[in-house]
């Protein structure tokens, strides 16, 4: 490792200085720019060409232009975390809860790598600024706009290393991000975490609970079913209501089909809040009309399974994770010992939730809720669900394991990207010690070739990986001189459309952006916003000028707009690009690249409004059909070819 660090000095982000630098400014206040004359360091900003032939230098550049140094160096750091001694055993061992499962997995390898708030991010980037300050001699740091997790990690890292550091306040406009994404309310932050925990659990009862619920019927067939498990979101409300049709955006035209098999499909979906379900009750509607005259593929929410009984159980899991969680607490070491930075202020809220708060209960309640939605049958059945890593799917394939059954298929319904941590920790051991601790899918399902080669560079064995065509992008495997000039002439004025974040910091600042365009753009425009399903956004918070899409499918709104306006973390670019529609991508810097399309003839990379604008006025809108960047290939069957072969396997 020694060695290939070393070799890492001589990156061009590194040879403008050949002398030492006594002073380093870290900048971390993406909205302001640095004082002039220092060597600057950028924690959460992509820098001008002209700024880095001055020798500064961006870690998000740093990061992202080097996922082969930066990926496995990390996974590398985390799997010793996780094997560190724990009493006359590990980590992973000494959090077993249940034979099968270590509660390890559900915890801190769930992180969503791609929010302001990623751990994984952050550690990153602590390394490269240890790196830098190593190559260069460093001996003293001014630190501006740090939040607090931060500042205590540089604080103890210069104590260590014998160097000075000092501290600019009061111009960061992200204050402890770290910290906001583990708490979901004040209430929480204020409570202590058994009280946080068990008020949790009883919040979702009187949620959910009702003597008037709709459950999946106990009886069974003879013959064995197939199990359905996604989010209750991107669904057509209306025709699941009026028509009992289940169109899904993740399933696309293989819902149909599945129905069709002959076999009994159990769909069990995990309520989730968007614009269209924005409560339980209109989930419940929407359950009911699916429902209706449906006896061969029941709908239930996981949810209704929450009886007082499961409930009383939940709170006794809960209880347990909490003892168990108790033998690790402060052995758990997160220093690197390459760099001698101890990161253990960064992970401290999240372990606290997950270990005795917020995030055990809930993990407890998913632990409990697929217990009793998958009952033990005779006849066990296989199972198909989506498949990103979170804690529900640990859950569900515990579950599906004690019972017997399978095979149980993951379905990546979005392509698998290199930066997304959460297809690879665990992966790289899943066939040997962490075989007892970690429950796998028998098989995983990808939807394009890259998709495969990053889950086998993971870790994944090649012969579990299954190709099937991309549902969700299917219907717009399409780009013609027709469409292309309906798009072009059949409004007055040019349509930019904005595709939402995930994460609330992300879409704020598309926000900010956007309200800057409105008053920058120089020639007559239409701006739409289109939300993230996970994330709706009232009409009000939008700005003066911008329109509120109503559209129920991405088609729909791409065959309005000219040009699409998203961040570098959205696989929702796909969709534009595969209509050959320009994108503007926004490169923020608060958090790792997750775009699956690079900047390209159809891709601009910009960084503020300004930039947007300019491009903007150079993008040419002749009524020439758009030319598609083929740098990214799905497997776009439109005859579910390798769908069908993958149901009838199962």
């Amino acid at each position: 490792m020694g060695c290939l660090m070393s070799l890492r000095f001589h990156s061009p982000l590194f040879k403008y200085h050949a002398k030492a630098m006594k002073k380093l400014m870290l900048w971390c206040s993406p909205e302001h720019s640095p004082p002039p004359g220092y060597f600057t360091v950028y924690w959460a900003q992509y820098i001008s060409e002209q700024e880095r032939k001055a020798g500064n230098i961006s870690l998000p550049e740093l990061i992202n232009g080097d996922p082969d140094y930066w990926k496995p160096r990390y996974l590398s750091w985390f799997e010793t975390v996780g094997k560190s001694p724990c009493g006359t055993t590990t980590v992973v061992d000494t959090l077993l809860i249940r034979p099968g499962l270590s509660y390890w997995w559900m915890t801190i390898p769930s992180d969503y790598s791609f929010t302001p708030a990623s751990i994984a991010y952050a550690t990153l980037r602590l390394w490269a600024l240890a790196q830098i300050a190593e190559a260069h001699h460093v001996k003293e740091l001014h630190v501006d706009g740090a939040d607090g997790a931060l500042e205590e990690i540089l604080t103890l890292w210069c104590n260590k290393t014998g160097r000075r550091i000092t501290f600019i306040r009061g111009r960061s406009t992200n204050k402890d991000e770290s910290q906001m994404r583990f708490s979901s309310s004040h209430i929480e932050r204020s409570l202590p975490p058994l009280i946080s925990g068990l008020g949790y659990l009883a919040l979702q009862y009187l949620r959910y609970f009702t003597w008037h619920r709709h459950k999946r019927s106990s009886e069974t067939g003879d013959g064995p079913a197939l199990t359905v498990v996604d989010y209750f979101a991107n669904l057509d409300v209306e025709a699941a209501q009026e028509e009992a049709a289940y169109t899904s955006n993740y399933w696309g035209p293989l819902a149909p089909i599945i129905t069709q098999t002959g076999k009994t499909i159990n769909w069990i979906h995990i309520d989730s809040r968007s614009a269209a379900l924005p409560d339980v009750r209109s989930a419940r509607a929407a359950i009911r009309g699916l429902n209706r005259g449906n006896n061969s593929s029941p709908h239930v929410l996981l949810e209704e399974y929450l009886t007082p009984r499961v409930a009383l159980k939940a709170a006794g899991q809960y209880l347990r994770i909490r003892k168990i969680t108790k033998r690790v607490g402060a052995r758990l070491l997160w220093v690197d010992t390459v760099s001698r930075l101890d990161v253990s202020p960064l992970v401290r809220s999240r372990l606290n939730s997950d270990f005795q708060g917020l995030g055990a209960a809930r993990n407890a309640l998913w632990l409990t809720l697929f217990d009793e939605a998958l009952p033990f049958q005779q006849a066990q059945g296989s199972c198909i669900y989506l498949m990103e890593n979170q804690p529900w799917e640990l859950a569900l394939l515990h579950a599906q394991t004690r019972r017997g059954a399978g095979p149980n298929i993951g379905v990546a319904h979005v392509p698998v990207r290199t930066w997304d941590l959460r297809y690879a920790i665990g992966f790289s051991g899943v066939n040997a010690e962490n075989g007892r601790t970690l429950p796998a899918p028998s098989g995983v399902a990808v939807i394009d070739p890259k998709s495969e080669a990053i889950m086998i560079a993971n870790g994944l064995e090649p012969s579990t990986i299954r190709k099937v065509e991309a549902l969700r992008f299917l219907s717009r495997n399409s780009t013609t001189a027709d469409s292309s000039r309906n798009r072009t002439d059949a409004f007055t004025s040019r349509r930019l459309l904005v595709l939402g974040e995930y994460d609330v910091l992300m879409c704020a600042k598309q926000i900010q952006i956007l309200e800057e365009l409105v008053l920058s753009a120089e020639e007559k425009w239409d701006f739409s916003f289109r939300p993230h399903p996970a994330n709706p956004i009232a009409p009000e918070s939008l700005p003066f000028g911008v329109s509120l899409s109503q559209a129920f499918t991405m088609r729909e709104d791409l065959a309005k707009c000219h040009v699409v306006f998203c961040s570098n973390v959205s696989t929702a670019a796909l969709d534009a690009n595969l209509q050959g529609i320009p994108i503007l991508m926004f490169r923020n810097g608060r958090l790792l690249d997750g775009s699956p399309v690079n900047a390209g003839p159809s891709v601009t990379h910009v960084n503020n409004a300004a930039e947007i604008a300019a491009a903007l006025r150079e993008l040419d809108f002749d009524a020439r059909p758009r030319s598609i960047d083929r740098t990214y290939s799905l497997y776009l069957d439109g005859g579910l070819t390798k769908w069908r072969a993958l149901l009838d396997s199962l």
